[in-house]
């Protein structure tokens, strides 16, 4: 579908030569025209969406010209072109219109900072952290036991160890921490199995700007008495973001994951609401839920991959761009006896869309598996 269209305002004008009696009728037009091409313009259908690559130019001229009644020149008039061009020589500023491919390489960008199954957004970026955060607390269960039992056998004198005991309080409270926010990632994660996920993703907006103080062309042409003076100034902004929505599903854990993260937590937070002395460390047995905690991670990691490259899909997901140029005139003209101001505003405007299929922007059809094709058809994504 392809929709065209142009509105133009009309301007009167009357002129003469000077000593002359006889009066010249004319007329000078501001346009709002565009173009948009689209295969939907229509709402969009989360569950089975159809809308399209889309494509939008706009161009719009907005005046309030200059009212002028004087002896040669009756009617509107306002300001055309910069007389001596722009600093820089070019006529605007100007950027090609972005390909689909470079759109789906920014569109893939995005899909994997805000995909749910993203470490950034997951509990293995909790389980990353402890893993390079706090590598001597967790390598063995020994060298817990070892500084407990250390504590344990310096009496009275153990809240004087400053950079033994504690130091190893203060691991042991962030270790613990750590393992109660994850558990709340975690089930926060396990919650949203089989839900719709939208999202979004804006990347920095860029701008370039001019400025332009000097003469100016008129509009129209048949003004001839002089060149109106004013200032211009040119802006140019370019902004591009992901829409979509996501699907995707978790396995039942093995060896009961979600449950034992349960107990920890309970033992993290058993550890947290108390004084933490070294009998009371000792008899906890900190050093076991520890381990056991990272015996485990192994199960989960296999889930959240294989999820990551069968369960996760887009229900529909989309890459927009936006261009818009501004361009601001102010001026005035000198009649005879008064000075006339005049305002114009030009604006040229692209918007291009482009969509994803289940598996991002860079998947084909014929690139998927037989067994992503097969999920495809099960959720009822398929366009055909």
């Amino acid at each position: 579908m392809v929709i065209k269209w142009d509105d133009a305002t009309t301007y009167k004008y009357k002129r003469r030569f000077p000593n002359q009696s006889f009066w010249f009728e004319g007329t000078w037009e501001t346009h709002n025209s565009g173009e948009m091409a689209s295969q939907n313009h229509f709402p969009l259908d989360t569950e089975h969406d159809s809308g399209g690559p889309w494509l939008m130019t706009k161009t719009e001229d907005y005046c309030a010209p200059a009212e002028i009644s004087e002896g040669n020149w009756i009617g509107s008039v306002t300001l055309g072109e910069n007389y001596f061009g722009w600093e820089d020589g070019d006529a605007l500023f100007t950027s090609p219109q972005p390909t689909d491919l470079e759109m789906a390489g920014k569109g893939a960008t995005a899909v994997s900072r805000c995909a749910p199954t993203n470490p950034a957004f997951s509990i293995p970026q909790a389980i990353g952290e402890l893993r390079e955060g706090v590598p001597s607390i967790i390598g063995a269960s020994a060298l817990w036991k070892s500084k407990t039992n250390q504590a344990r056998a310096a009496g009275d004198e153990y809240l004087n160890v400053e950079f033994g005991w504690k130091p190893f309080v203060s691991e042991l409270q962030s270790f613990a921490r750590t393992v109660n926010a994850s558990h709340e990632i975690w089930s926060n994660y396990r919650d949203g199995s089989g839900h719709k996920t939208r999202v979004g993703y804006h990347f920095d907006d860029e701008y370039q700007s001019r400025f332009y103080r000097g003469r100016f062309i008129p509009l129209p042409s048949e003004w001839y008495f002089n060149f109106p003076y004013g200032t211009a100034v040119q802006t140019l902004s370019q902004k591009e973001w992901f829409k979509g929505c996501f699907k995707y599903y978790v396995p039942e854990p093995s060896l009961g994951f979600s449950e034992k993260m349960g107990y920890w937590q309970s033992q993290a937070s058993k550890i947290l609401g108390i004084r933490l002395t070294p009998d009371t460390v000792w008899n906890l047995n900190p050093w076991t839920w520890a381990a056991d905690w990272f015996a485990n991670t192994g199960d989960l990691m296999t889930n959240i991959s294989n999820i990551g490259t069968d369960g996760l899909v887009l229900q529909y997901g989309y890459q927009m761009a936006e261009e818009t140029l501004h361009v601001d005139r102010a001026g005035t003209f000198e009649g005879s006896e008064d000075f006339y101001a005049t305002q114009r505003r030009t604006t040229h405007k692209r918007c291009k869309r482009i969509r994803a299929n289940p598996y991002g922007f860079n998947a084909t059809l014929s690139t998927l598996t037989a067994r992503q094709l097969a999920i495809i058809a099960a959720l009822g994504l398929s366009s055909t």
